[in-house]
């Protein structure tokens, strides 16, 4: 199969230099088809000189190649702790009109979402090479299955190319497993059925003897199938072993075993509580889905710990009502997060709504027939968190419904703040006279993201109250485009409720430039200590925050002292920083070449619409003042920089305004990673950022984060930023500028 380990941990799976398909075929299966052929080539090779050439008529997602019960001992290998699978792809000229390639892993001895892995890589009618990631877990042990699929122009004819299909492995594991109940002393451990009417759905929980995973003893648990009830808990565990080895958050994992007269359960639930929390972290959850299937399983469940006190574990189901069933629980068990490093946490909170300017800043009233829209929603004066205005809502009772959203949101400053992973967080106040609310919804959506990045919501469990709260959704920035933001209710009684919804803010833990991570916390006498800070601080104890230069002193005395039991956390240390301009100096071996009018370095321009950098006065820009015009390819070279020292994955941050393409137009930004003399990388020979008309966005200046190719460590390498701009353009685009580029990496 052409095995073989190639640096920084990546091996190559297929490379096809044997002259065969190595083990790939047309999948004739009635749901897949869409490809004809399949062929070794020699041409247009990444790895070695052939490459897989597949022939195929446009359709729309179909899974038409496939590689199937793969169990060479180097694969199973090189997955078993997961990764990325990656994949080079080369699309020519003649089959421009590709929308999307499709890669899937699927591993046939899981069973949930797992099962089946996929990245659809949208192509957008562009041709040229391109390289797709698939990042996966590994649950499974077994052979496994890999796909590759198309959405294309339906009836037209097209080919690919695929070469070098490789996995790079996630680092070996961490800290063992830490077992938390093993039911080997004969008893359900305090495990109860759970009787309130929220809950139900479990007859009876008992020590067993029967299909154990771990030890002879298990936990059996019978129940009549219900939707989404959680029928059994384990209430105020306070035990300290089990308290000390939660601290720092990590993963649960329990097992399952599913007789085979217990088949069509569909999911089957576990979570997470810590008294006293409240948003997101308050209840931590999962639904795994079981499809129907019999035999064993395992549950994860990744949690973060935000308290110190007792938890509680549940139990759910969701499964046919007419039918009785019998589950088997065993070896419930932590795999904790290593301690943080002593200091102090350092995050960075920007605001992205705040209503101040009387308008509802994009929200309205969900009409779709997937929500149930809120009556109004309307800037209003008053209740408001931040300044003197806020986003009014009134809705009728109803059960868990999206009745507001703002969708396509794309202000620049918006996009940049949530350009990395963080929580966004929103105020909310509730009047005394609209106390029958439940639950309420934040959620925030990206179109296009795989996956469960592309809707990640929190539901706040108000309990009838009133007042102020904060709701916090922890969230996963997939890609750098528009978002959707939604509200939502869950209510009871009669009558319109009302809801003020205030301060939309992101608050991330990633710190670019060496400002942010500035911090230094020293013992003083009197029992308090000193904390000298640049930028927001926030901390896990001790410190009642967030504070910043702006409403408060800096140094902050803070009490008690940093000794005996009270720790202070930095979540992310001082970046390292290998390069870093603002292009308000000298020019510093920047260097321009490509075809067309040269890049240009100074103050924007273009009247009413671009006139100011994003920091400073000066940017590189394929033009100033005018339109970049057609059929051009302007490059800009960055200084060497140095990585030699690199010990792990670089990343390149910059702003940037991206006007280009055009109805029909092909016009591409790129960012590439070259040698120092300029030369292509090898094992880096694809872009690392492609921008198109999808990518611009309005006359703002916004954030973009790459990861750099992991062969780029160890190395001095150049940036390249190129504009591509076809014949058929409409000529009047303002192209590509730049400001503020950082490589760093974090320690």
């Amino acid at each position: 199969m052409g095995f073989g380990t190639a640096a920084f941990g990546a091996t190559t799976v297929y490379s096809f230099e044997d002259g065969t398909t190595q083990g790939w075929r047309v999948n004739d299966a009635s749901w897949a088809s869409g490809f004809t052929t399949l062929g070794v080539a020699d041409e247009h090779a990444t790895d070695g000189n052939r490459s897989l050439r597949i022939d195929f008529v446009g359709q729309s997602f179909k899974w038409g190649a496939v590689v199937e019960n793969q169990s060479d001992p180097t694969l199973l290998e090189a997955i078993s702790r997961g990764g990325k699978l990656i994949l080079d792809l080369h699309v020519p000229e003649s089959s421009a009109g590709i929308s999307q390639l499709g890669f899937v892993i699927q591993q046939p001895d899981v069973s949930g979402d797992k099962n089946w892995q996929q990245v659809w890589y949208w192509i957008g009618g562009a041709t040229g090479d391109f390289t797709v990631e698939l990042p996966f877990e590994r649950l499974g042990s077994g052979p496994v299955n890999l796909h590759l699929g198309q959405n294309a122009t339906e009836n037209q004819a097209f080919s690919v190319y695929v070469d070098h299909i490789r996995v790079e492995s996630n680092p070996p594991s961490g800290p063992e497993p830490i077992s938390l109940q093993t039911f080997e002393d004969g008893t359900t451990q305090g495990w109860a059925v759970n009787a309130e009417d929220w809950g139900k759905g479990f007859s009876s929980l008992e020590n067993s003897t029967a299909d154990a995973s771990q030890g002879t003893h298990s936990l059996r648990i019978s129940m009549q199938g219900q939707n989404y009830k959680w029928g059994a808990y384990n209430r105020d565990l306070s035990d300290p072993a089990l308290l000390q080895a939660i601290q720092y958050g990590g993963k649960f994992q329990l097992d399952l075993f599913i007789p085979e007269d217990s088949d069509g359960i569909q999911n089957l639930g576990f979570s997470f509580q810590q008294a006293g929390v409240e948003g997101a972290l308050g209840w931590q959850q999962v639904w795994f889905a079981v499809n129907g299937a019999t035999g064993r399983f395992t549950v994860e469940l990744p949690f973060q710990r935000s308290a110190s006190g007792p938890v509680t574990f549940n139990l759910g189901q969701n499964a046919n009502a007419e039918k009785n069933y019998t589950v088997y629980v065993d070896h419930l068990r932590v795999i904790p997060n290593a301690p943080p490093p002593a200091g102090v946490t350092v995050t960075r909170t920007a605001r992205i709504l705040s209503f101040e300017d009387g308008t509802s800043e994009g929200f309205v009233a969900n009409e779709q027939g997937w929500g149930l829209a809120f009556t109004s929603v309307d800037s209003a004066e008053g209740n408001a968190t931040d300044g003197i205005r806020s986003l009014k809502t009134t809705f009728p009772a109803g059960d868990f419904k999206w009745g507001a959203y703002a969708n396509g949101l794309n202000r620049a400053d918006l996009l940049s703040a949530l350009s990395e992973n963080g929580t966004l967080l929103v105020d909310v106040f509730i009047p005394g006279d609209s106390s029958t609310i439940q639950h309420l919804g934040v959620s925030l959506s990206q179109p296009g993201a795989s996956g469960g990045k592309d809707w990640q919501q929190t539901w706040f469990f108000v309990g009838g109250k009133s007042g102020r709260f904060t709701i916090d959704v922890p969230y996963t920035r997939e890609n750098d485009g528009a978002v959707n933001l939604n509200l939502g209710r869950n209510s009871t009684g009669e009558g319109d409720s009302e809801v003020y919804w205030d301060n939309f803010r992101v608050v991330t833990s990633e710190l670019v430039g060496a400002e942010p991570g500035s911090v230094q916390v020293t013992a003083i006498e009197g029992g308090k200590a000193r904390v000298d800070y640049r930028g927001n601080l926030s901390s896990s104890s001790g410190l009642a925050g967030p504070f910043s230069p702006e409403n408060g002193p800096s140094p902050l005395t803070v009490d008690p002292a940093v000794s005996g039991t009270t720790r202070y956390y930095r979540a992310e240390g001082k970046p390292i920083v290998y390069f870093q301009d603002d292009f308000e100096g000298a020019t510093s071996g920047w260097k321009t070449s490509g075809t067309g009018p040269a890049w240009e370095r100074g103050t924007p321009g273009y009247p009413d619409e671009i006139t100011e950098a994003h920091s400073g006065s000066s940017v590189w820009a394929t033009s100033l003042s005018t339109p970049y015009g057609t059929d051009v390819s302007p490059v800009l070279t960055s200084p060497v920089i140095d990585l030699g020292s690199a010990t792990t994955a670089a990343r390149l941050s910059f702003y940037d305004m991206l006007d280009v393409g055009g109805d029909g137009d092909g016009d591409q930004a790129e960012v590439y990673v070259r040698s120092e003399t300029g030369a292509v990388l090898v094992g880096a020979e694809a872009p690392v950022w492609k921008g198109s008309r999808a990518s611009s966005g309005p006359y703002f200046f916004q954030r973009r984060v790459v990861n750099l190719p992991a062969v780029a460590s160890g190395k001095k390498v150049r940036l390249e930023f190129r504009l591509q701009s076809d014949a058929t353009g409409d000529g009047v685009r303002k192209g590509w500028m730049l400001d503020d580029v950082i490589v760093y990496a974090q320690p």
